[in-house]
């Protein structure tokens, strides 16, 4: 499905037939000297484009109350799928970093020629899932890290290919998180990252069982995210509203159920490129 979705952008094969070019097609050099030389389209070009050329971050959230909301696991799971079908896929370049602390981390690095763009085995899945102990906790994580992460992110697509990506929404951050983040600190690094054509998507990983199953799991109860509720204050007035009412990104899924999540995942980005190509 993602290949569908994500078409190639970089011209890598050769095709022809044309008088210049950058090979000469053996085929045609015979019919060319059997023609006393006047057959002379023996040149190969790229003209198709058939390589990716993408930059893609998978951000994960590392803190505490991923842990308090039973969805660690759904998490990694959902890091290993994309990572392995970014992989599969040659999407291009793609990077994989950690938030939830003081600072975001990277894990894998973004650019060209690295292993992990190639093939995402157990040799590069090993240390990264080490390093996601879901007991991350700072000061200010529930108000900053999300936005850090996204600040970071945005420096790492600058370093690749400047202020502006070649195509519009050829660099995306794919955000794995439980969804409980400070949504006025985030709303400016969405507005920003939109208005240089990057696609900020964000998955939030639910708890599917809660009360009872997640207290035998020993597991905290924790209220899923389409539960949670928000309080506002406008004209002096105090309101409760649903939680994801005023969510600042665009896009997001919401995934229970892990084998749901390729599906729902390339609805979402096919919905997102439908969109940037008729804009």
């Amino acid at each position: 499905q993602l290949r569908t979705i994500l078409e190639p952008t970089l011209k890598g094969r050769l095709q022809g037939y044309f008088r210049t070019g950058k090979r000469i097609s053996m085929r045609r050099v015979i019919p060319f000297i059997a023609s006393n030389y006047r057959r002379d389209k023996i040149w190969l070009r790229r003209t198709k484009p058939s390589k990716r050329e993408y930059q893609i971050v998978v951000a994960i959230d590392n803190s505490r109350s991923m842990k308090e909301c039973n969805v660690g696991p759904i998490a990694l799971q959902t890091l290993c799928v994309l990572c392995q079908a970014l992989a599969q896929l040659e999407v291009g370049e793609y990077a994989v970093l950690a938030f939830g602390s003081a600072t975001p981390r990277v894990l894998l690095p973004l650019g060209s020629g690295q292993p992990h763009a190639n093939s995402f085995n157990w040799t590069q899945a090993g240390p990264i899932l080490r390093e996601f102990t879901f007991e991350e906790e700072s000061v200010q994580s529930h108000d900053r890290s999300l936005a850090d992460m996204m600040r970071l992110s945005s420096q790492l697509f600058d370093e690749r290919s400047g202020p502006s990506p070649a195509r519009p929404f050829s660099q995306m951050s794919i955000i794995i998180s439980d969804g409980r983040f400070n949504k006025n600190k985030v709303r400016p690094w969405v507005r920003a990252a939109l208005a240089r054509q990057q696609l900020p998507l964000l998955i939030i990983v639910d708890a599917e069982f809660e009360g009872a199953q997640a207290s035998a799991a020993g597991a905290t109860a924790k209220r899923s995210v389409f539960e949670l509720r928000a309080v506002t204050y406008e004209s002096g007035r105090c309101q409760v509203v649903p939680y994801l009412q005023d969510f600042p990104f665009p896009y997001y899924v919401v995934v229970q159920d892990l084998q749901s999540l390729p599906a729902i995942l390339s609805d979402v980005l096919k919905q997102w490129f439908e969109l940037a190509t008729s804009a």
